[in-house]
Order: structure tokens, then sequence, then C-alpha cells
């Protein structure tokens, strides 16, 4: 015959289940947060070295492979094509005239399916701050270079 579970028994195993759970949630969120922080590292880079570039040049870049196509490179640990700066999963883009941000320069990046959370990360973080623009829809983050 066979026993049944006690109650302390059975609220033993949920207990253990909550902890493991609530364990796996905080690191999730970490890795949401890691990973947003990195894409935020990137695109500050990559903003810098077109700031950088405008400073030398007194004009913004035509593309962003001009960035690593003269004497100094601006970016030079970074794969780049035309206007779009490959990083892991994401690709940056680079609009030189972009209609949203009063026909001036600006910096771009969507994230995947996969990075929704990453995106909703960094609009937090983001909110506010001058130049800034999302698009929740295609989870879009837009930087115009030249904020009036």
């Amino acid at each position: 015959m066979r026993r049944a579970f006690t109650l302390i028994e059975l609220t033993i195993v949920l207990a253990v289940i909550a902890i493991i759970l609530s364990t796996v949630l905080v690191i999730y969120q970490r890795l949401g947060t890691a990973k947003a922080t990195e894409v935020m590292s990137v695109l500050d880079l990559t903003i810098n070295a077109i700031q950088t570039y405008l400073s030398d040049h007194q004009r913004y870049p035509n593309q962003l492979q001009d960035l690593n196509s003269g004497v100094y490179k601006y970016l030079p640990d970074f794969n780049i094509s035309g206007d779009t700066l490959f990083y892991k999963d994401l690709t940056i883009n680079y609009t030189s005239s972009d209609s949203d941000c009063s026909n001036s320069p600006s910096v771009s990046v969507r994230f995947p399916g996969g990075l929704g959370e990453v995106y909703k990360e960094m609009k937090i973080t983001l909110f506010g701050s001058p130049g800034w623009r999302f698009d929740d829809i295609n989870n879009h983050i837009k930087y115009c270079l030249a904020v009036f």
C-alpha cells in the first residue's frame, strides 16, 4: 500500500521549487542588463568615433566604413561594411542624412526577436536623454548625432 505525501513534504518541495525559480529569474534579468550594457558600450564607442571623425575632418563621415579607411582607425576592432557595423548578433547602422533627425546623421540598432528585453532595458536607461528615439513596434533605437 502506498502512503500519500504529507503537507510538510509538499510545502518543502514547493519552497525548493520557488527558490530555484527565483534564482533563475534573477540570473535571467542580470543577463539582460549585462547585454544592454554591452550594446550601449558599442553604441557609445561608435558615436564617439563619429564625433571624433567630425572634429578631425570638420564633417561627418559619408559612411561608417570611412571611420577605418584613412590614416586613423577610429573603430579598428569592429567589422564594418559600408554603413553597417556588425557586432555579435546585432547590426548597428549609420545614416548620413536621416529625416527623423532633421536630416542630420544618426546611428541606430535594431534588436532581433530574442533581444526584446535588452531593448526595454536600454529604453529605461536612455529615455528622456536628448537625441534618442525609440520605436517600440520594431525594437529599434536611434541616436541623432546633431541634437538641436
